[in-house]
């Protein structure tokens, strides 16, 4: 478009348009117009708003990072991704959820996992492992007071919104099939263990008059002659673990109604001995405009899920034996053969038939996990409709209603068998619950003179929760096809069960004011019911207040052309905690078989009730900056003062009650941080892109103040110890002094630093050492190329301890009768001068759980997710006249581990560490095509 005989004016749809000088020759760059792409993302009730206008400090994950990953968990994706969210996937069983962290821990004993929020409607966290990751349009995560407030009793650990795909306007029929295909290997799970010749060696170590005995003659030199060393995890393992997933799905609009509907499944074979999950999922999207005045919408989806996790044996046969294959698979004795050893005459063997009784006199433990087995069925569904009307310009009246509802059964068995201690064995389990939640809001928009945007919303919600269970057990299977609860002896059955219900009432209000988009103003207030306390102290109200100051706005900064955004935000507000179980208030009636009177079964008060008990509060302060710097570079940097007071704890109370604690409000707690997010475009043009991208949290968490006016708590028997000016999650321990070269005794620090050898819990003290990091983060890069991507993600925790409950075992001579022993051990102190950290055999290990002894940094980086892809050429594709697009792709997660932990895996969110299922490493390759 001319628009004067000297300049030009170029404009593009999603572009700034620009005025240039007419020249012979003309090079016209167009920068992207920011509010024309800014991502639209929801916070709360009500409309999405731009993300580039939301007050609150709030951050998205794209459907990007959570396609084409081979594990069906798809919050293990968020790792990294978002600065202050720590997530943790304690477990590689295909079930195990992620525990998520937004800025700390904010309560010692009520609950501290987020709100989670599926297409505006609370959830469960189990919608991890029930939802297809496919399916997923973005999760907006959100963390100050001005974006969670909204949400009010329910945010106080911080808010995650999960938004599912539907179809775009003006979008014709798309049909996306997807397939993908990927294996699971286990870690190394000999990692710094003995093999059967050190093994040897170690027990002539610990007891030197062995070595004269005919048997360990015998099978020393067995060992040393064919190079005998048993493989545990080659024997109950699987590590070559097979994943399938398929899924299809169809997207678009069709007149006036948008829709996506698509179907999945997905398949995965653990790599511990009866580990599996098979999931079928089914979603339907639609949303319609009836008329001008009037829309309707449905989000809805099914999910089927059949899975075994690793269970026990049901024997008692030896003290290894009792545990997991896993357990077996890293502590098994490398002595130990549960097969035949054929000697052949060339002077090499070969394994013959398993045995049940092994070589060194035990049971063979794969009958026993042969013999055990335990299969869960669930059925998750969700529904969410909603009804929308525009009765006036700017006012939208909408009413949504949601139910999630499953059905869990769960089934174990035993089988009789020849050398099992009692006949066959049979436990189920059934459970089901609901949840209705119903949304009433009004809100509405209206400019003034174009520069004064006004939004106002008013809202009501309820939700009705609801489960029951019963389950029975008993023994008598004699015949493994008669192996129902109806062929149990009737005098070994067992029955239980009980039911559980609340509701939540809630009013708010929000209201919006940004004058010319420059400078925004947002306050919020919300009142909240809760049957989870008594009528007295039911109700209670947040509040929060936003602002944000958009700089690049103002005319001062028109001509600094290197600064393409700048905003400031500041929040204040309150948020509620109510996670306490559904009848903490409450003095409930306990009934069993023990509690007898007068011959006959009686009640006793089973916990005390406090009628005072109410909402444990949040105050929580956030300032902040973002911007995009040379329109390659985006920075932000937020800080937080989060204080939670009334803060719901168990009390200890006297035994004379008859009860050891009970719940009250007392206490704060104070979380402190700061949260970066950094991102460069190094290159960004039609070929070529490269961009990196990094986040950093740092969180200090301290006890302001105790119960009683106390100003410490003791719970030796944890190794913990709140003391107020501390961390709550700082180690309560002996230290540990290390070895006295004189005579292989272990050496303690008392109280005054003074190193004495005799082991006293009197010495506990705070050590230093804490359970949770107060630094996390994330870091990863994105190269593309004419097609070809490549993206890799790192994720990493900084300086935090867990109790190595493993070594307690494996390095201890007590047990070398049932457990191998680390290499560590063959350092153990032999004669007087030798220096090491190892006590002679004789020094007992079994108390040195009190001690720093056990306790290691399980720091880690690990490179979570490698993904190499190449998108067809579509000019090529244009030819078949049906392919619109096609994707061929390679993946691989936890590739690459860096730890000091001795442990096999360092992502455990708890204090201790004992043989877990570690997460695998897995590799996977898939192709999509769309139509």
């Amino acid at each position: 478009m001319l628009s004067s005989a000297k300049t030009l004016q170029v404009s593009y749809i999603g572009m700034e348009t620009q005025e240039v000088e007419v020249k012979p020759e003309l090079r016209i760059i167009l920068r992207p117009n920011a509010e024309l792409l800014d991502e639209i993302v929801i916070v709360g009730y009500g409309t999405g708003k731009k993300l580039g206008s939301v007050v609150g400090s709030v951050s998205t994950v794209n459907t990007q990072k959570l396609e084409a990953k081979p594990n069906m968990n798809f919050g293990d994706a968020l790792q990294g991704q978002v600065a202050g969210l720590q997530v943790m996937t304690s477990s590689g069983e295909p079930t195990e959820t992620s525990s998520m962290r937004i800025r700390g821990l904010s309560s010692l004993n009520a609950g501290t996992e987020p709100l989670y929020i599926l297409d505006g409607a609370p959830v469960s966290s189990s919608v991890f492992t029930s939802l297809n990751p496919n399916d997923i349009e973005h999760i907006t995560v959100l963390k100050d007071a001005a974006s969670t407030s909204i949400y009010g009793a329910r945010a106080a650990n911080g808010v995650i919104f999960i938004t599912t795909k539907r179809g775009k306007g003006g979008e014709t029929a798309e049909v996306t099939i997807r397939g993908i295909y990927g294996i699971s290997q286990l870690p190394d799970m000999d990692k710094d263990m003995m093999n059967a010749q050190q093994f040897m060696q170690f027990q002539a170590m610990v007891n030197p008059s062995i070595v004269n005995d005919p048997n360990y003659q015998k099978q020393l030199e067995r060992v040393n002659k064919y190079g005998l060393s048993m493989d545990w995890m080659d024997y109950v393992m699987n590590n070559n673990a097979p994943t399938y997933s398929a899924d299809a799905s169809i997207s678009g609009t069709s007149g006036s109604t948008n829709y996506y509907v698509s179907a999945g499944h997905f398949d995965q074979e653990g790599t511990s001995y009866q580990s599996y999950l098979k999931r079928h999922n089914f979603r339907v999207n639609l949303n319609t405009k009836v008329n001008d005045w009037l829309r309707i919408g449905v989000n809805s989806y099914m999910s089927y899920r059949k899975y075994s996790s690793t269970m026990s044996p049901t024997s008692s046969s030896g003290t290894l034996y009792t545990n997991t294959p896993l357990t077996l698979a890293r502590m098994g004795r490398p002595i130990d053969f549960p097969y035949e050893i054929i000697e052949n005459a060339d002077g090499t063997w070969s394994r013959g038939e398993d045995l049940l009784i092994m070589s060194s006199g035990g049971t063979n433990p794969m009958f026993m996990y042969e013999n055990s087995r335990s299969v869960s069925e669930q059925t998750r569904g969700n529904l969410n409709a909603f009804e929308e009307i525009t009765p006036i310009k700017g006012l939208t009246i909408r009413a949504a209603q949601a139910y999630e509802g499953f059905i869990l059964k769960y089934r174990s068995t035993s089988d009789p068998w020849e050398n099992n201690e009692f006949n066959g064995s049979v436990s189920e389990q059934f459970q089901r619950g609901s949840q209705w939640t119903f949304t009433n809001t009004a809100e509405y928009k209206h400019s003034f003179n174009t520069k004064h945007n006004l939004t106002l919303l008013a809202g009501q919600e309820s939700i009705m929760y609801s489960t029951d269970n019963f389950n029975v057990s008993g023994k008598g299977i004699t015949d493994v096809r008669l192996n129902q609860i109806g062929h149990l002896d009737n005098s070994t059955l067992s029955a239980g069960g009980g039911k559980q219900e609340y509701v939540f009432n809630s009013y708010f209000f929000r209201g919006e004011y940004n004058y010319d988009e420059k400078y925004y103003v947002e306050a919020s207030f919300r009142r909240d019911g809760s049957s989870r306390f008594s009528k007295d102290n039911r109700w209670a109200s947040f509040y929060a207040l936003g602002l944000m100051w958009n700089l690049k706005k103002e005319q001062f900064m028109d001509n600094v052309e290197w600064v393409n955004d700048l905003r400031l935000k500041a929040s204040y507000g309150t948020t509620g905690n109510s996670e306490i179980g559904n009848y903490a208030a409450l003095g409930l009636i306990a009934s069993d078989n023990s509690y007898n009177y007068n011959g006959g079964s009686g009640w006793i008060v089973g916990t005390v009730g406090n009628n005072a008990l109410t909402w444990e509060t949040q105050k929580n302060l956030t300032v902040g900056v973002a911007t995009r710097l040379f329109d390659r570079v985006d920075f932000s940097l937020d800080y937080y003062h989060k204080l939670t007071v009334d803060m719901l704890m168990d009390i200890p109370l006297s035994y004379t009650t008859g009860h050891g604690s009970g719940m009250g409000n007392v206490g704060s707690l104070l979380n402190t941080g700061v949260e970066i997010s950094a991102g460069v475009d190094i290159f960004n043009n039609n070929d070529f892109m490269w961009r990196i991208q990094g986040t950093f949290a740092y969180n200090k968490t301290e006890i302001r103040k105790l119960y009683n006016g106390l100003d410490e708590l003791a719970m030796p028997d944890y190794g913990m110890k709140w003391e107020v000016g501390h961390d709550p999650y700082e180690y309560y321990l002996v230290e540990y002094a290390g070895v006295d070269p004189r005579d292989g005794e272990a050496m303690f620090y008392d109280l005054n630093g003074n190193k004495t050898k005799n082991l006293s819990t009197d010495y506990m003290q705070l050590c230093g050492l804490n359970m949770i990091s107060p630094w996390t983060g994330g870091f990863g890069t994105t190269v593309s190329w004419k097609g070809l991507t490549l993206n890799a993600d790192f994720s990493w925790i900084g300086e935090r301890y867990l109790f190595n409950k493993e070594r307690l075992f494996t390095e201890n001579p007590a047990n070398l009768s049932a457990i191998n022993q680390t290499t560590t051990m063959l350092d153990m102190w032999m004669e007087p001068g030798q220096v090491t950290n190892v006590p002679k055999a004789s020094v007992s290990r079994n108390y040195f759980g009190v001690t720093t002894y056990f306790y290691e940094n399980a720091a880690f980086v690990r490179l979570k997710n490698l993904t190499l892809s190449y998108d067809l050429p579509s000019q090529l594709l244009k030819k078949t006249k049906v392919v619109k697009g096609a994707k061929i792709f390679f993946t691989g997660r936890n590739l690459l581990t860096f730890t000091g932990f001795s442990g096999l895996d360092p992502e455990v969110d708890s204090n201790g560490y004992l043989a877990q299922y570690p997460n695998p490493k897995q590799y996977s390759i898939g192709l999509e095509v769309k139509f």
